[in-house]
């Protein structure tokens, strides 16, 4: 079982009351009010010989959208993001074609990963696409925004770290994983308790009963139903087998946000 430590104090993001059945939770989302953005609906694409990206291989561009409006980025800069790639009203999509188009994008991928680029640059068909690459998806996100250090990703984050960020930074977490046999990525929005302590904050220790999720892909697990994948709930439990790790169930992979209003420029 994962283990998790958080600090028994009130948290910044605000607590909701909520009845599923006949049971109460106290709900903590920092994406409340706001609905997913589906890679669905997406009509970018890009071809080179038999490779070939579209709506099917793009949910981590719509994670890191999703991401970038939720920790209040995407409106401090939305003039400056708007103007790029009018030809794309939405933010995933001109995300998409900055960073698997763009020559700052195929020169930094081409120098961190060399044969993975070469494979790429040729066009194979099971080459894997720069949005593919969560170092490449981080650092050309940083690229895109212009403001620095918006969004950063590491392979060790701890349970811990991501409900501090959720109930007390405020901001969403990028999380990749296995959802039935499907590789995939999904943004972490929020928790469910079934208990806090003397109703304010969760005790030292205590794992939330679900994490709450914004899957770009559709309602997860159940993706053949044409669902909404806003604001889905998953049993913790579930979390712990089925978000990537490197050998660790206590550390996961995770992208990670800055919130506008800390970042100083």
């Amino acid at each position: 079982m994962g283990k998790i430590e958080t600090l028994a104090t009130m948290p910044k993001t605000p607590v909701q009351q909520i009845m599923v059945g006949d049971k109460k939770y106290y709900v903590y989302n920092v994406s409340l009010g706001l609905d997913n953005y589906s890679q669905r609906k997406s009509p970018y694409l890009f071809t080179k010989n038999n490779f070939k990206i579209n709506w099917a291989s793009l949910c981590n561009v719509h994670m890191m959208g999703m991401g970038l409006i939720y920790s209040g980025v995407y409106n401090r800069f939305r003039l400056e993001i708007d103007s790029k790639y009018p030809e794309y009203p939405r933010l995933p999509d001109k995300l998409a074609k900055f960073i698997i188009e763009s020559p700052e994008s195929q020169a930094y991928y081409k120098k961190r990963f060399p044969p993975m680029f070469n494979e790429f640059d040729k066009g194979l068909k099971d080459a894997y696409g720069p949005n593919e690459i969560h170092n490449i998806l981080s650092f050309m996100t940083n690229k895109f925004v212009d403001a620095g250090t918006v969004t950063y990703f590491s392979t060790n984050v701890g349970w811990k770290d991501l409900i501090y960020d959720l109930l007390y930074n405020c901001t969403p977490v990028g999380v990749s994983g296995n959802f039935s046999g499907l590789n995939h990525i999904v943004l972490a929005v929020g928790v469910a308790y079934s208990y806090l302590e003397d109703n304010t904050a969760p005790g030292a220790n205590q794992v939330p009963d679900f994490f709450i999720i914004d899957d770009p892909f559709g309602k997860t697990y159940e993706y053949s139903k044409g669902l909404s994948g806003n604001d889905v709930w998953i049993p913790f439990e579930k979390c712990v087998a089925d978000f990537k790790s490197l050998d660790n169930p206590n550390f996961k992979f995770a992208h990670r946000f800055i919130r506008a209003e800390h970042l100083g420029v």
